[in-house]
């Protein structure tokens, strides 16, 4: 089978977003604590954080204990509307299929558990935008077997 993929590289600076960032965690922990679904899981460096447009936009969901049933929350989305951000209702929880089509972009900026990602994004037609590391890419017999295992499993993102 052959497989036509398109390579997109990203990388950005960190340090350009952390206000913004720092300002949806606390607005998030605050909607948290009001529906008394706070915990300690709910911090920066258990996160995925993904920042689009510039800023204009910020998903991000929390990684869940091991015994949990789900890997991930759901997503929250934030919108910046003047000095300040927003979160966005009718999003999907699960990241994927958002009105706004971040979902098919690439992320300005992303970190996963406190760190930034530098990725390098897979576009494979009928299996969506796949993501990977770039330490992960650096031979080619790598990014084939990572290929293969989306094709196979049919994933739309890998994170490693």
């Amino acid at each position: 089978m052959s497989v036509t993929f398109i390579l997109l590289l990203t990388a950005c600076g960190g340090s350009k977003y952390d206000n913004a960032i720092n300002e949806v965690m606390k607005q998030e922990k605050k909607v948290r604590k009001e529906m008394r679904a706070d915990s300690d899981e709910h911090k920066r460096d258990n996160a995925i954080i993904r920042v689009y447009d510039d800023g204009k936009y910020i998903q991000l969901a929390f990684y869940q204990p091991e015994e949990s049933s789900r890997r991930l929350t759901a997503y929250s989305y934030y919108e910046k509307l003047g000095d300040s951000y927003e979160e966005m209702a009718h999003m999907p929880g699960d990241g994927d299929g958002d009105r706004l089509g971040l979902y098919k972009k690439t992320p300005d900026y992303k970190e996963v558990k406190g760190k930034e990602t530098k990725t390098m994004c897979l576009f494979i037609p009928d299996r969506g935008t796949i993501v990977l590391p770039l330490s992960c890419c650096v031979r080619a017999s790598m990014l084939k077997c990572y290929v293969d295992l989306i094709i196979k499993f049919r994933f739309k993102e890998i994170y490693l």
